[in-house]
């Protein structure tokens, strides 16, 4: 059962024809409470919450590991696929040295936001080369950064040396990349999360669309590429090897952990890590080749006992568990020597064939100064580059054309939109189940056994008498439930990342009650009604519903304008896939009253898609804050039959 608690409310119990509901004015009245106390709420996560693996077998592995799959694509802005845009890559400033080669690239990874790094090839070997993917981590120069600690160009030489193609880039706001945006001061509000749009959505992009240039290189096996990065750059490589199944070997270094989940901004996107962590992330991986390294200094210090045992047993499934390892460095926060060639002799046991990989020993280097390195050191960005304001702005647009452009036009069509950004909604409301029971938390549910309808109400204050009365005179069953706010502390940085928004948990409430409902009244059909504050969290809920009419007071909701939902509504992702115009679409063609609508609520593209599907009698809708109920149910009763 989800982790949902509510207070259902039974407000009257009528049965049609054969109860006056004059005569039974007693016992119809309605059952007014309104509870001391907030809605008790789920314990509040945050990135340093000690997370546990469940134990999966391989059927309900293959369902998690597709609900992840998909909830990250949403919540970092990869959802619903849009058609990609040309790269435009420019690849200049060549650097000659024995055995390998540098040069400086930037390319298009949005319409006029740049992803800029180095690309080392081998020379004087044989293409086809495999290739890698290399972000970098927080290190203070970034894809420069040169210590014993960590040195970027280091290992990008030798793996050049060894045989591979590699694409060193910097992580959003970093060395070339900040003439753009800045990676500490990245700010995108809650209008950026509506629409889906965070740093670590940018950095995902980046790293799908690295892929993507890595892959349009004449000297590079498509079918050969692999990721690897240490600190912030190991949750680069594990976001990237979860949702892109070209990374076929993969190396985060000094990341994964039950205990730590990523400090900065760009690791913590928006409804991320509700329902699991970054060790099922990693897990993301299998049965390919995987390598965890760990360090005895940091957050990983755990790696052989908790964090690898976990992610094993997942390629036990897959009876792969040769292609997962582990290597603990016995070191601080790194990507030392040590620990790099470890990963020398991981990539080279599967991408170079090598018997005997332990030889790939790192070999003296020397790195090039910074003004070789860096893009912009002598020539200007791009005229065309956007400001942090306007890339934000073409993002939000791109998003609308995502969704304007999947608009039904007939039954066929709205089938598919429903699967495809129904499943975009669905994680954006993160309405995966969790372990937990709520029984003991159900309050006045009764169990009617000869009602035909029986009809949730859905509130936030308000008298329900009269049209509790007039329901029952038509034979409904009636229920209510009361959205109340929880007493949590929200000013966490990243709270959204690790917890439901009052509003999200609204919406699973309004699921379990119907449930329960359902538990109660197997017979009867249901309906629901959301008004005085619950009309728009009921029209959410409603097309994951099996309801058979849905009553939605939409309070003058302004879906023109993103304040709306700042103030309101502030879902991460929901606007980016498709708000109340998906969640319409999920209802259709079922019978919907929509009243005290404005000209700013999306009605007629609902009203369109009805229209499509030849159902245009089975939507009503008034801009009139006052409709009787009751008496829409009676008509559309015949109506929804024919």
């Amino acid at each position: 059962m989800r982790n949902l608690i509510f207070v259902v409310i039974l407000l009257s119990t009528c049965y049609a024809g054969a109860i006056n509901a004059r005569e039974n004015k007693e016992r119809n009245s309605i059952v007014e409470e309104t509870p001391e106390n907030p809605r008790p709420a789920p314990p509040l996560l945050d990135l340093n919450t000690i997370r546990h693996f469940p134990e999966y077998n391989k059927e309900n592995w293959h369902k998690t590991a597709e609900y992840i799959h998909n909830h990250i694509l949403v919540n970092t802005g990869q959802y619903p696929k849009l058609e990609d845009t040309p790269l435009k890559a420019k690849i200049f400033d060549k650097i000659e040295r024995e055995d390998y080669t540098i040069e400086k690239i930037y390319f298009e990874s949005y319409p006029g936001f740049f992803c800029t790094g180095n690309l080392y090839r081998p020379k004087g070997k044989t293409a086809p080369f495999p290739a890698i993917v290399s972000p970098h981590g927080h290190w203070e120069r970034g894809r420069l950064e040169n210590t014993e600690l960590g040195s970027i160009p280091g290992r990008c030489i030798n793996f050049a040396k060894q045989g591979y193609v590699i694409f060193s880039y910097d992580m959003v706001g970093y060395n070339d990349s900040g003439k753009q945006v800045d990676h500490r001061s990245f700010n995108i509000g809650t209008r950026g999360e509506i629409w889906g749009i965070s740093l670590m959505g940018l950095q995902l992009q980046n790293g799908i669309r690295a892929v993507d240039f890595l892959q349009s290189l004449p000297d590079v096996d498509s079918e050969r590429i692999g990721c690897t990065g240490a600190s912030g750059g190991g949750t680069q490589t594990f976001m990237l090897m979860a949702v892109d199944q070209r990374i076929q070997v993969a190396a985060p270094v000094n990341m994964i952990s039950a205990h730590m989940q990523g400090g900065c901004l760009c690791e913590n996107s928006p409804n991320l890590r509700i329902d699991f962590s970054n060790m099922e992330i990693g897990a993301m991986m299998a049965p390919r080749p995987l390598l965890l390294v760990s360090a005895t200094g940091d957050w990983t210090k755990n790696t052989p006992d908790v964090e690898y045992p976990a992610i094993l047993s997942i390629y036990q499934h897959f009876e792969a568990t040769d292609k997962v390892h582990q290597v603990q460095i016995d070191a601080d926060h790194n990507y030392n020597k040590a620990s790099r060639e470890a990963v020398y002799e991981w990539f080279g046991q599967w991408f170079l064939d090598e018997l005997d990989p332990a030889k790939l020993k790192e070999e003296c280097f020397e790195v090039e100064q910074d003004e070789d390195l860096l893009i912009f050191q002598h020539r200007s960005v791009p005229h065309h580059a956007l400001s942090m304001g306007q890339l934000i702005e073409s993002l939000i647009q791109r998003a609308k054309f995502g969704i304007e452009s999947r608009k039904p036009t007939n039954a066929s069509e709205l089938k598919s939109y429903q699967a495809e950004m129904g499943k975009g909604l669905y994680h954006a409301l993160s309405l995966q189940a969790s372990h937990d029971s709520s029984e003991d938390l159900i309050k006045e549910l009764s169990n009617p056994t000869n009602a035909k309808e029986a009809t949730l109400i859905v509130h936030q204050q308000g008298d329900l008498k009269t049209l509790t009365d007039q329901l029952s005179n038509i034979g409904h069953s009636i229920f209510a439930l009361q959205l109340q706010p929880t007493d949590r502390k929200m000013d966490d940085r990243f709270f959204t990342t690790y917890n439901r928004t009052d509003q999200a948990l609204w919406t699973q409430d309004i699921l379990l009650a119907l449930d329960k409902i359902g538990e109660r009244l197997p017979q009867a059909k249901q309906n629901l009604v959301g008004i005085n504050g619950g009309g728009v969290f009921a029209m959410l809920a409603a097309g994951f519903s099996e309801v058979d009419r849905v009553v939605i007071d939409a309070e003058q909701f302004n879906t023109e304008t993103d304040d709306f939902f700042a103030e309101q509504l502030p879902i991460p992702s929901i606007r980016r896939v498709g708000d109340f115009r998906t969640a319409g679409a999920l209802i259709a063609p079922r019978p919907m009253l929509i009243f005290n609508a404005g000209s700013q609520f999306p009605t007629t593209w609902i009203s369109n898609i009805y229209q499509a599907v030849e159902k245009p009698d089975l939507l009503s809708i008034s801009e009139n804050p006052k409709v009787h109920i009751a008496d829409w149910f009676s008509s559309t009763q015949l109506l929804h039959k024919q």
